[in-house]
């Protein structure tokens, strides 16, 4: 079973670098059954763009905890390392 996350972060993002911890993350897991998952960016918006994690699990329950872990990890990764990649409401400055 193949869960999906979906997670709205800045345009300056480095999607390598976040590719990198998403991949630390699911290899730590012992949720993930070793079969596949891949980080791609599926949607761009004026604000943000959307990447999607995908991972494997041997079942449904262990497919949402996953889920809920890759999530949380990726979330807790920006804010303590890069909090410039979490969305922010921009305004234009007038003069």
């Amino acid at each position: 079973m193949v869960g999906k996350i979906q997670i709205h972060v800045d345009h300056t993002a480095d999607l390598d670098d976040l590719r990198r911890e998403a991949r630390r993350l699911v290899e730590s897991s012992p949720l993930w059954d070793r079969d596949q998952w891949v980080l791609q960016m599926v949607d761009a918006t004026p604000q943000t763009v959307v990447i999607q994690v995908q991972a494997s699990a041997a079942d449904g329950a262990s497919a949402w905890d996953l889920r809920c872990d890759l999530r949380e990890g990726l979330i807790r990764y920006m804010r303590d390392h890069h909090p410039q990649w979490l969305p922010r409401t921009r305004s234009q400055y007038q003069p």
